[in-house]
């Protein structure tokens, strides 16, 4: 009972079955050849690639597939250095198909390639690395546009060379070779299409470092451009005002600071101490400046100068107070308490700057 309930369905099955492959159509003439030379292209065999082509266009020169096949010939071979069989191959389906979905960007290829004949070398370099820019590696393109810039110093396209390359190395957070690249622009062109963003680069990463006259140049250029320079540098000057007088108070707390321990060093009258008294100044101090420069080999960046000069300083500190053993003398007690005031509120100044929390 069971195998003449399962033999009608078997021989339905079978039945569906050979319908639907009746159903698909067969492979065209030339598509074969087509999608393998598509997935040469895409594995980097491109001399392969052509030849499988050229087969699917003698195979089906008018057929469904030749507008695609004329494509990605032309293409294969523009990425092969054929320049003039690319501007053929375009051309053609131009001609033949000029209302295919593929017309519009053969024409817009056709036209690039045309105009990059009439390019001097430079010029048709530099187009050239931009298109073979890859953005996960961009090293290589890097190294051949600095080659062309060293190559062709005085040549127009170096300015817009200069500005790809400044544009390159900020990403890579290259400061100085970024704003070297972008001056090289600024300088040959007052007209560069990267000036203002360069200017504008310049002033808030040298911000970031302290570097105010360098942010201040900038700003003035940017003043001069007008337009959107004198904008953007309204936009800028407010956080340039920020800093210098952040920049301002420093110096006044610096020097505060230093006679502050002028002071501090003044009113330690010393006799000769004993030894116990030396080793407990000294592992009190020591340990002081331990804590500090252990901090700083920890510390990465800008904080580890001033975890070093903290730990030094208050340690040097701690050993003379441990060996002073006289009374404050009469001026120093009025002069001292402020003095150490003083102190704390330029280390802590510089705390707060140091990690930009001001």
């Amino acid at each position: 009972m069971r195998a003449a309930t399962t033999l009608p369905a078997l021989l339905a099955t079978l039945l569906m079955t050979a319908l639907a492959a009746a159903q698909v159509p067969p492979a065209s003439p030339g598509e074969s050849a087509y999608l393998r030379g598509v997935d040469l292209v895409a594995a980097g065999e491109l001399d392969q690639a052509a030849e499988h082509f050229r087969r699917a266009l003698d195979e089906s020169p008018d057929g469904s597939y030749a507008p695609s096949v004329l494509l990605m010939w032309g293409d294969t071979e523009r990425q092969r250095g054929n320049h003039e069989r690319a501007i053929e191959l375009y051309g053609e389906l131009l001609e033949r198909f000029p209302t295919h979905r593929s017309a519009r960007a053969a024409d817009a290829r056709k036209q690039r390639l045309v105009e990059r004949a009439a390019m001097d070398d430079a010029t048709a370099t530099y187009w050239s690395i931009l298109e073979g820019y890859d953005v996960d590696d961009a090293s290589a393109a890097v190294e051949q546009m600095e080659q062309l810039l060293e190559t062709h110093p005085d040549h127009p396209i170096t300015v817009e060379v200069a500005c790809w390359l400044g544009s390159q190395y900020r990403q890579r957070g290259e400061y100085e070779a970024a704003v070297e690249a972008y001056e090289a622009a600024l300088t040959r062109s007052s007209e560069a299409p990267c000036n203002l963003r360069a200017l504008e680069y310049i002033t808030v990463s040298a911000m970031d470092r302290g570097q105010l006259p360098r942010a201040r140049q900038a700003l003035d250029r940017m003043k001069e451009m007008g337009g959107a320079g004198l904008a953007a540098h309204e936009h800028h000057r407010v956080g340039y005002r920020r800093e210098a007088r952040l920049e301002w108070s420093g110096r006044v707390l610096g020097i505060g600071a230093l006679l502050a321990l002028a002071a501090v060093f003044g009113s330690l009258r010393l006799r000769t101490p004993r030894p116990a008294d030396i080793r407990v100044a000294a592992v009190w101090g020591g340990t002081v400046a331990f804590v500090g420069v252990g901090g700083a080999i920890l510390a990465s960046g800008s904080l580890r100068p001033f975890l070093l000069t903290l730990g030094l300083g208050l340690g040097s500190l701690v050993v003379l107070h441990g060996l002073r053993k006289r009374p404050l003398p009469r001026w120093a007690r009025w002069a001292y308490p402020p003095a150490m005031v003083w102190l704390a509120v330029f280390l802590l100044f510089g705390s707060l700057r140091t990690m930009d929390w001001i």
